[in-house]
């Protein structure tokens, strides 16, 4: 293994073995794992995904218990070991979206996406995980935690319309329009972030 797979095994053991307590001395990992499935609660779709992640919410919850402020993170995180990546997922119900009565036009649909606020929760989520790694109770060392800021991280919007469908073109176009809103983080040298990528969860299993 390349440097670069070792350091993300390193992290992603460390961080399930390692977290904090709370005042009861009940014991947080860093890094929790679910199957995607298990994160999501209406989609039938994004329901039946098996692919394991790290649940990047209860990351952010244990965070807390030291003290850090809450920030919006990402449904999830996918630490690629072999392929030497870092994928931030998040989940949207576009399906149920549509169903939104008060959604009355194609303006009022494109506005509901801008309100998950995408590239907030992508740059808050990058800060977490960086404070994670340089958390003393992850045992990293310097050089590590460096080689961390350089490995490829890859944004995911992931949505339960289907790929090939009037709906999943649709989406995609409303998606591309949202570039100025993504650019406020994407292509970001110093977590060396990709382009945000949109994903189908009927294919999404199959990608890992």
């Amino acid at each position: 293994m390349v440097v670069e797979n070792i350091t993300l095994k390193k992290i992603f053991e460390n961080g399930k073995n390692n977290g904090l307590t709370d005042t009861k001395g009940v014991f947080y990992p860093f890094f929790t794992t679910k199957t995607l499935g298990e994160l999501e609660k209406k989609s039938v779709c994004l329901k039946k995904l098996t692919v394991k992640v790290i649940d990047f919410d209860k990351t952010e919850e244990t965070l807390r218990l030291s003290g850090s402020d809450t920030r919006k993170s990402c449904d999830a995180v996918k630490i690629l070991i072999e392929k030497g990546e870092i994928h931030f997922i998040e989940m949207k119900s576009i399906l149920n979206l549509k169903k939104d009565r008060k959604i009355k036009s194609g303006d009022d649909f494109r506005q509901k996406i801008k309100d998950f606020e995408f590239y907030k929760k992508i740059r808050d989520s990058l800060l977490i995980m960086a404070e994670i790694i340089n958390h003393k109770k992850m045992k990293l060392t310097g050089k590590e935690r460096e080689l961390y800021y350089s490995i490829p991280k890859q944004p995911i919007f992931l949505t339960d319309v289907h790929k090939n469908s009037k709906e999943g073109f649709n989406f995609t176009l409303d998606f591309l329009s949202l570039e100025n809103e993504l650019k406020k983080v994407g292509k970001n040298d110093a977590h060396s972030l990709k382009e945000a990528k949109l994903a189908f969860c009927e294919v999404f299993d199959s990608d890992y």
